[in-house]
């Protein structure tokens, strides 16, 4: 065998164990999740919180809503969701390992930075405004996401109270970077009908814009090749994706509070995309793409 056959098989096998650690990781997230869940489940609200234009009725927008529980030692275990209040209900959510009161700061400041900053709520309105956007959402055919911690924003409260944009009259679709637009509009379609939903403009821009302006808004196609991978408290989402005529993949890593990396380099097929993310992370680690996580507290031994 060659030097340069050597190369290509020394890169090969650590590919390999990359994917192996990776699976593993994965195979040890839901114990971990069940974890938060649990003490979740039995432990009462500790502070609340809201976008701080959930109230604003002038146009729907996405909001992040941040529920906590009170843990015995001092500590809180926080959970967020990112709304979505008059289409597709839980756009987003994770669940966060214990953290001291002074890091809930700093980790609701960092959440509400899209939004305009965050304020304190009572945990009826937290839970009413996400189970009022699952139901509306529900009643067109979209589920919560895949990784909303439910269980730290239930039960489901007997009666909800009424909050703003809690129920639309008709669909109100605002485009995010990473939905399946096509899908999305067509599932509408079959709920509502074709003239049922208002669809805004993601942009915000007028039809005065050229279409130059306005940029690329190729629909994207999402690989299913895409994960979520949790190490050390810290949670990454591989996003594997190309345009909808185009055959070359792009890669992306979002970490758990939103920041990403994109990667200049197109990929031939979606699997030596994912090959090159999870060699990456194998290598710099999981650290490397995230957040500092100064707000993160130690999980508890």
């Amino acid at each position: 065998m060659d030097r340069q056959a050597k190369r290509l098989e020394k890169k090969r096998k650590s590919r390999e164990q990359a994917k192996k650690k990776a699976k593993a990781a994965e195979a040890r997230r839901p114990a971990e999740a069940d974890q938060y869940a649990r003490l979740a489940a039995r432990e009462p609200f500790g502070p609340c919180f809201v976008s701080a234009t959930y109230d604003d009725l002038e146009s729907p927008a996405l909001v992040s809503v941040v529920v906590t529980r009170k843990l015995p030692d001092g500590r809180v275990l926080a959970a967020t969701a990112l709304v979505d209040r008059t289409c597709l209900g839980i756009k987003d959510g994770f669940s966060l390992p214990p953290m001291s009161p002074g890091a809930l700061v700093d980790f609701v400041d960092q959440v509400g930075t899209p939004h305009g900053g965050m304020v304190l709520c009572e945990p009826l309105i937290a839970q009413s405004i996400v189970f009022h956007a699952i139901d509306y959402a529900r009643s067109l055919g979209f589920e919560p996401h895949r990784d909303f911690p439910s269980a730290h924003f239930g039960p489901r409260p007997g009666a909800l109270a009424s909050t703003p944009w809690c129920s639309p009259e008709n669909p109100i679709y605002l485009p995010g970077p990473r939905d399946d637009e096509q899908a999305i509009v067509q599932r509408l379609s079959d709920a509502v009908g074709a003239n049922g939903f208002e669809q805004l403009d993601p942009f915000g821009l007028s039809a005065d814009f050229d279409d130059d302006e306005r940029g690329d808004d190729l629909p994207l196609v999402y690989s299913p090749l895409g994960c979520t991978i949790s190490r050390d408290g810290m949670q990454l989402r591989v996003a594997i994706y190309r345009g909808e005529t185009e055959s070359s993949w792009l890669l992306e890593l979002e970490d758990q509070l939103g920041g990403s990396t994109v990667w200049d380099d197109r990929f031939d097929t979606d699997q030596a995309a994912l090959d090159v993310a999870l060699e990456a992370i194998e290598q710099d680690g999981i650290e490397s793409f995230t957040v500092p996580p100064e707000s993160v507290a130690p999980r508890p031994m």
